[in-house]
Parts: C-alpha cells; sequence; structure tokens
C-alpha cells in the first residue's frame, strides 16, 4: 500500500464524515489512528477475501478505545 492511498483516503473521511479538529497534534494523532484501523482493514480483505461479512471505514475510524488526552 502506498502512503498517498491512505492520504487519499483520510482526506474522503474527513469529508465524509465532516471532521475538523482543534489543533495539528490532533489531527496528527487522529490520522495516525486512522491509518492504524485502514492498516487492519486491508489485511483483513487480503487474508478473508471470501469473508461472508466486510469492514470499513467508517464514523469511528479516526477513534480508539485507549484512553488518550489530546491537548
Amino acid at each position: 500500500m502506498l502512503i498517498a492511498d491512505v492520504s487519499v483516503h483520510w482526506e474522503k473521511f474527513k469529508r465524509d464524515y465532516n471532521r475538523k479538529y482543534s489543533s495539528v497534534d490532533e489531527e496528527n494523532q487522529r490520522k495516525e489512528i486512522f491509518e492504524r484501523h485502514f492498516q487492519r482493514i486491508q489485511n483483513f480483505r487480503q487474508t478473508y477475501p471470501l469473508a461472508t461479512f466486510e469492514i470499513g471505514i467508517n464514523h469511528l475510524s479516526d477513534r480508539s478505545t485507549e484512553v488518550t488526552t489530546i491537548e
């Protein structure tokens, strides 16, 4: 996967879900989370091409279950 591919999906995600972040640091952290989720999705699709369900980007793709403080 090319870095540009993730950036295109990131920009589309922000448009689709009207994401605005309070700082550059917060956006960078959210993008990092998004990239991890994006990679997991790509890996799943390659590993299980015949899966009976689909996973993909949604409104939570820039969120983590980890508790963090974004300043």
